[in-house]
Order: structure tokens, then C-alpha cells, then sequence
């Protein structure tokens, strides 16, 4: 999710991160461009894990960056198709709105985009070894520099690093949100494409960049990692309200206490834990028959609201 979100606000969507997380976790239906936008990052995340098995190809770029621009196009004939040479596409930088990057001519895409993908799918170049990561960050710059598509090129490129990061077995990166860190420092971002650029194409630049971001998010991660640690300890004083509550209850209650105007649904209790809507549900009445929680209805969705006397009811089990 967060990396679907801050991938998202990269390219301008205009969302704040709470609300990007409320339209994912209840899985309604976007109302803006920018909340489409950050559903089609979500789903293109998700099917990118389906895709580790499948080598990389030019249907396999055109397929995902359909998927990242659905319903986000003025021109919705742009997706699912390379750049056309009647397309001029120059990369801008923002703040004086210069022209600093012209991609190589469309003409030639399909064959550098088969050398790009052949390349991805080797593990050696000859007699030399490429780490896995630093090929990744070598894909991401690569598809950023050929800039196959009308529109969803960076975002395309983001996915690819995760696909490549994922399919050779760093697994930990599902739960690291490179883009966040991308995001903070982004003017840093066009200028590694630049230095490489300038220096006659030296990859160095942009990598040496890439890892130092990926080297921020981990050291982001961990800090979550212990947050997440405090919050299962925390949760174990939940028992003491009932034996019987499970672990996914517990943490729904401990994130009620620190979040009390939170609403939940089935749905978002769903896709937090990735359960089917029956467990879901259970869990939920599960709480309200304890009286942990109370319920609402918004139209025909049931709203479960962590009940006004939990915090102290849990005060009085701690003594």
C-alpha cells in the first residue's frame, strides 16, 4: 500500500497519505484521477507478484503500464502501446520548467526494449555477475531513460525494480516503499538521470543514488518493524479482556486505542490481513458480542467502532 500511495504522489496525485490508505483498505471506488491513480499502483503491485515467474518482455510493459493509467489518460488510446515518433516526449524539471532529458527516437524502441528485456532476464553479462539489485536499479533507470510510453513511464519503471527485486528472492522488499524515500529528496531523482547522462552514460551515478534510497527505506522499515514488535506487546494486555481474542483482533483493538475515531469495515479488516470476508466478519462480531465494539450502518455497510468504554475497561484489567 504505501509504496502504491507514494509512487502515486511522485507523479502529482493529489491525496493525502490517510486518505490514499482509507480508499485501499475499503476497496471503494476511486473519485478522482488521483485516487485512480493510486488504486492502479496498488493493483499493478499485486500483479507484479504474479509475474515472477514470467520473463520480462515488451507485452509484459505494455500490459503493466495499461494497468498504471487505466481511467488516468486524457487520451486513453495512449495505453498499452509504445510512443509514436509524430510524440515529442521531453522530460521537464519542474521548478523553471526546462527541458532536461530528450529519450532516444520512438523508431528504435522495440529493439532496445528486446535488449532491455533480454538483459533482464540473464543472470550473467558474459562472464560477469550482476547483483540482482544493482540490475534492478539498472532496469528502473533503463526504462526511465528509454521512456517507452506516452505516460506512466516513471511508475513503470518503479514496478520493474520490485518485479526484478522480488522474482530473485528479496522477498523483504514487498515491504519496503522505496518511492517514499524518492519522494523526499525528489529533486535528487532527475539529477542522477542527468549525471548519468552528462558523463557519457555511466550508470554509476543513478545507482549509487538508487542504493542509498534503498539503504533509507530499510533503515525505515526496521524502525516500523520495531514499532510493529511494540504493538504485538502491547496487544498481549488485550487477553486480559478475553482468552479467546486471536492475534488479529488484538491488534485491531491496540490500533482502536491509539486511533479512536477510526471506522472498520469488513472489507478493510479483510484486506489488512489478507482473510476472506467470512473471518473478517467473524472477527468483528466477534468484538461487538464482547462489547469491545459498537456498530452503525453507512447505507447497507455495517460500521464497527471500537466501543466509548474500551480504554477504560482495559485500564481496569491492567490493575
Amino acid at each position: 500500500m504505501d509504496e502504491a500511495i507514494e509512487s502515486s504522489l511522485i507523479e502529482g496525485a493529489a491525496q493525502t497519505r490517510k486518505d490514499a490508505i482509507d480508499l485501499l483498505r475499503s476497496q471503494r471506488p476511486p473519485r478522482s484521477v488521483g485516487e485512480r491513480m493510486v488504486v492502479n499502483n496498488f493493483v499493478a503491485m499485486q500483479q507484479i507478484k504474479q509475474w515472477l515467474n514470467r520473463p520480462l518482455s515488451t507485452e509484459m510493459l505494455l500490459e503493466l503500464q495499461g494497468i498504471l493509467t487505466e481511467g488516468t489518460l486524457k487520451d486513453p488510446a495512449e495505453a498499452r502501446r509504445l510512443r509514436r515518433s509524430d510524440e515529442t516526449i521531453r522530460v521537464f524539471y519542474e521548478p523553471d520548467d526546462q527541458a532536461i532529458f530528450t529519450p532516444p527516437p520512438a523508431g528504435l524502441l522495440p529493439e532496445r526494449l528486446s535488449k532491455l528485456c533480454a538483459f533482464a532476464n540473464t543472470t550473467h553479462e558474459g562472464d560477469t555477475f550482476i547483483h540482482p539489485i544493482v540490475k534492478a536499479c539498472i532496469l528502473h533507470f533503463m526504462i526511465g531513460y528509454e521512456h517507452p510510453f506516452a505516460d506512466g513511464n516513471g511508475r513503470t519503471a518503479r514496478a520493474v525494480f520490485y518485479w526484478h527485486a522480488l522474482r530473485h528472492g528479496y522477498t523483504l522488499f514487498e515491504y519496503v516503499p522505496i518511492s517514499e524515500r524518492i519522494r523526499h529528496g525528489v529533486s535528487k531523482y532527475p539529477q542522477a538521470f542527468v549525471d548519468c547522462e552528462d558523463d557519457g552514460g555511466d550508470l554509476t551515478y543513478f545507482i549509487l543514488y538508487k542504493l542509498d534510497i534503498i539503504e533509507q527505506s530499510l533503515t525505515v522499515a526496521t524502525a516500523h518493524l520495531k514499532e510493529e514488535e511494540a504493538k504485538i506487546a502491547r496487544s498481549e494486555r488485550l487477553l486480559r479482556l478475553s482468552k479467546n481474542l486471536n492475534l488479529r483482533q488484538r491488534l485491531l483493538l491496540e490500533h482502536a486505542l491509539r486511533h479512536p475515531r477510526t471506522m472498520y469495515t469488513v472489507k478493510s479488516h479483510a484486506y489488512s490481513n489478507g482473510i476472506r470476508n467470512a473471518t473478517a466478519r467473524s472477527d468483528l462480531q466477534g468484538l461487538v458480542r464482547l462489547r469491545l465494539m459498537t456498530t452503525s450502518k453507512r447505507g447497507r455497510e455495517v460500521i464497527y467502532h471500537p466501543a466509548p468504554t474500551l480504554a477504560t475497561r482495559l485500564a481496569a484489567k491492567s490493575q
